[in-house]
């Protein structure tokens, strides 16, 4: 786990950069082990968009500490090509203050040419009410997270007809990242920063020229012994022929083979293929996710 960078008499604190990822990540592992059920995003969650992560501004990141020093509750966005990811994140069951949902206003006001959007698992009533009370409205945008047990992951699909598992960790690393295209061109060097990433990891299926038919990036956080597994994508060149299941199950034994008890992987409620790749594969469904706005102005 990286250590914490705040000194512990400090009871509300701002974070960019390396920092604001470090003390989040410190209160999510919190979080997660406070409540193995509790419907947050995974600390991995946080390293995957470290890839893309531009808080240059670090009132997009303030976090409270308990009288012991810990991350208690954080006001966190980050931007998403013209628009905001952003989150209340606080300890299972916690209220949320009055001086949180000012910061959060704050926020939306300070960025209001650029979408705010917000995740709220559909049965915390608390978290509704907040985003509610800021002026952002539920929009028609569903995620559905799934989880399997290590111990009942089934057995790894044979790979299609032409088709080769590789991992980044035994690529030379004078051929491009396969997650460039979508990416850009700083995507393994951001990847690398995080202490979460493994290049064993990070697989992709190579079809029989050469090219990249699709990949997935896994996640092993030691700390709270969930695996998270995203993204994952074929290319629609490639699609139907079960690349999908082979990766996330294939990558899904070697989380469990890196000490994952429980794995993660989400979808959008309106992608049946994602569906039935991860419910077909195993994975049963958690907690849904409702989307809300607070729309540029």
């Amino acid at each position: 786990m990286m250590s914490a960078v705040y000194a512990p008499d400090v009871r509300r604190r701002q974070f960019t950069g390396f920092e604001a990822l470090a003390v989040l990540t410190t209160l999510l592992h919190r979080i997660r082990n406070s409540d193995a059920t509790w419907c947050i995003p995974e600390a991995a969650d946080l390293h995957w968009w470290w890839r893309l992560d531009q808080r240059a501004d670090e009132r997009d990141c303030t976090v409270w500490f308990d009288d012991g020093g810990e991350p208690a509750l954080a006001v966190t966005a980050v931007r998403f090509h013209d628009g905001l990811l952003a989150d209340i994140l606080r300890l299972p069951s916690a209220p949320i203050p009055r001086e949180a949902l000012d910061v959060a206003t704050e926020l939306v006001t300070r960025h209001a040419g650029a979408d705010v959007s917000w995740s709220c698992p559909i049965d915390d009533v608390a978290f509704a009410a907040a985003l509610l009370a800021i002026g952002a409205q539920p929009i028609d945008e569903h995620l559905i997270e799934t989880w399997i047990d290590a111990a009942d992951l089934p057995p790894v699909p044979a790979c299609a007809a032409g088709y080769t598992l590789m991992t980044r960790a035994e690529t030379n690393p004078d051929v491009e990242h396969h997650m460039v295209a979508r990416n850009g061109p700083e995507v393994e060097r951001r990847l690398q920063e995080s202490p979460l990433y493994r290049p064993d990891l990070d697989l992709y299926v190579s079809a029989a020229d050469g090219s990249v038919a699709g990949y997935a990036l896994f996640w092993p956080d030691l700390e709270t012994g969930v695996g998270l597994v995203e993204p994952v994508r074929v290319h629609d060149a490639h699609q139907r022929r079960g690349l999908a299941r082979h990766l996330v199950v294939a990558g899904a034994h070697r989380l469990a083979d890196a000490g994952s008890a429980r794995i993660k992987v989400s979808y959008m409620a309106d992608n049946p293929a994602s569906r039935r790749t991860y419910l077909g594969a195993g994975f049963r469904p958690g907690a849904t996710i409702q989307t809300y706005r607070n729309p540029a102005r």
